[in-house]
């Protein structure tokens, strides 16, 4: 007996064989790592976080492209059950879906996806009745090019019956907390608002909803949108039986309640023309743009007041326009400002608290009817702007309050608001009824002529051709315009600011004897101490004052944009 051979330490050595080959190793795809299945997946065509269209495709925009058709991925999720069940999570979890209603049966395509699906879903839009055909690119209505003359009526019952099945199906297989869901139905009135909104009073709570049911703003659709969005998020009513009386609480405190509402503009300024009324302006039309190249997204801590305007700037899921500033709509991200009006509706005594806190804690600055108000006018009109404002406008009460007030009169090309014009006689008037009525001793008064202090190359034609009689009737004309405010200061005016641009310094022989920028500077600084003085007196320098100052208004912000980009 062979020791070494039975002992099992000692295997016995196998017999060499020519002829012997290496079995071989069976491996396919399917065995491969999910997280490199998924990777081939995404090369082969699969996409993912793209805007697809349920209508048929990608979605429409600038840069489409046909590279990565939504076939594709279709017929990906067609190969094999593994394919399915690798691909489903991937193809409705990362991707934003959407659909416009087009004609009869076109929502059977929401009501054909799975369950398992729909629960995957984490953003979907529904433009079921689209009004809104502005062209606007950051507005998001260039990506949805199908819009509608006429709102969703109530007759339409093919359509809403559509839609609610659609609906429902959608909103029965909805997973908690994971879908994003906007619809947009601009809809002709409540009742037709009520049957497109009912398949949402059920859903279960959704990561987001925004609703839009009109194009313009709509109080009753707007409370309506607001309501099944909020209910849609999780969050119950607030509404109590019993109201809450804020008259009851110190007046104090009631003022410091409304200084965190809308009272108070984002800029703390507010326009006011004859023709826009109460209106903001913001400038900031090139924000993180440099000569219109885009640096990225405002930043709201480098830009605090962009968080209230234009929301869909903020809306980077391209869902559409949300505003409530301008449809009946809700949305979580609006926080776009809109004229308070309901709060001086509610009773005499909230009606003057409001008054008190628009007036005292936001800068007024009245500016001509013309949209943009560096553009000259030939002629004095038969009433100034700021004298209708001051008379008119602004209830005798509210005078009291003014703080901030800019008064701005636009450039002219020769002789404007002379002794024998209406309007001169009309503003006389006003500075007596101004000085009656207002707190002088705490108002802050800047009168802005409209010329803006550009370099000769950057200035309009209208000034650069002048001659130096042409440049003396302006002088005249402002002394006209801005000495017989002297009457305030006898009303115990101290803070007076004059905002003006010496208006030779762009003729040809200006030009010509123009020294370095430093003399231009101080010239232009001693030209509004003249104008300053008319009014305030050989004595007074508002050189100290300039700290506290007000910024430069949204007006002459925009001219510079205008003139130097």
């Amino acid at each position: 007996m062979d020791m070494e051979a039975s002992h099992p330490s000692c295997p016995t050595a196998p017999v060499p064989s020519y002829n012997h080959k290496p079995a071989l190793v069976h491996s396919s795809f399917l065995s491969l790592p999910a997280v490199i299945r998924k990777e081939i997946y995404l090369d082969a065509g699969l996409l993912s976080n793209e805007e697809i269209d349920l209508n048929g495709g990608r979605r429409f925009d600038y840069d489409w492209s046909p590279e990565r058709p939504f076939q594709v991925s279709h017929d990906l999720l067609l190969t094999c059950r593994t394919f399915y069940a690798d691909i489903l999570p991937i193809l409705y979890s990362t991707n934003a879906f959407y659909i416009q209603y087009r004609d009869k049966g076109n929502l059977e395509r929401l009501r054909v996806l799975s369950p398992g699906a729909i629960a995957l879903l984490t953003q979907l839009t529904v433009h079921l009745k689209d009004t809104c055909r502005d062209f606007h690119p950051d507005h998001g209505i260039i990506r949805f090019p199908l819009w509608s003359e006429n709102p969703l009526e109530n007759s339409c019952q093919a359509t809403i019956i559509e839609w609610q099945r659609a609906a429902s199906h959608i909103v029965n297989h909805i997973k908690p907390s994971i879908l994003r869901l906007f619809l947009i139905c601009d809809s002709a009135d409540v009742a037709t608002a009520q049957r497109v909104i009912e398949p949402l009073r059920t859903t279960p709570t959704l990561a987001d909803c925004r609703i839009r049911l009109a194009r313009s703003p709509n109080n009753s659709l707007q409370k309506l949108a607001r309501e099944v969005s909020m209910r849609a998020k999780g969050y119950t009513s607030t509404e109590s039986q019993t109201p809450f009386r804020f008259l009851d609480l110190p007046q104090e405190i009631r003022l410091n309640v409304l200084e965190f509402t809308d009272l108070i503009t984002p800029l703390r300024e507010v326009e006011w023309s004859s023709e826009k009324k109460f209106s903001l302006r913001f400038s900031a039309l090139i924000c993180g743009k440099i000569k219109f190249q885009w640096l990225g997204r405002c930043l709201p801590p480098r830009y605090p007041a962009c968080q209230f305007r234009k929301c869909w700037h903020l809306n980077r899921d391209n869902a559409g326009c949300f505003c409530h500033r301008h449809h009946a709509a809700f949305s979580s991200i609006c926080q776009c400002w809109a004229p308070p009006t309901s709060l001086f509706l509610v009773c005499k005594d909230l009606h003057h608290e409001a008054q008190m806190v628009f007036y005292s804690k936001n800068r007024f600055v009245i500016v001509p009817p013309a949209e943009k108000c560096y553009e000259p006018v030939r002629s004095t009109p038969e009433r100034l702007d700021i004298s209708i404002f001051l008379r008119d406008a602004v209830p005798p009460q509210g005078l009291s309050f003014l703080k901030f007030l800019d008064i701005v009169f636009p450039p002219f090309y020769d002789d404007y608001l002379r002794d024998d014009d209406p309007a001169y006689q009309d503003w006389l008037q006003t500075i007596n009824h101004l000085g009656d009525l207002a707190n002088i001793p705490v108002l802050t008064l800047r009168v802005h002529m409209a010329d803006i202090a550009l370099h000769p190359e950057d200035a309009p034609e209208y000034r650069t051709n002048m001659t130096r009689e042409d440049a003396q009737t302006i002088v005249n004309s402002y002394e006209r315009a801005i000495k017989p405010l002297s009457k305030l200061r006898e009303r115990g005016l101290n803070r007076f600011f004059a905002d003006l641009t010496l208006p030779w310094v762009r003729t040809a022989e200006s030009i010509r004897k123009r020294g370095d920028e430093s003399t231009y500077i101080a010239d232009r600084r001693e030209f509004q101490a003249w104008g300053e003085r008319l009014v305030m007196g050989r004595d007074y320098d508002s050189t100290a004052l300039r700290i506290g100052a007000p910024d430069e208004p949204q007006w002459r912000v925009s001219a510079y944009e205008h003139y130097l980009l």
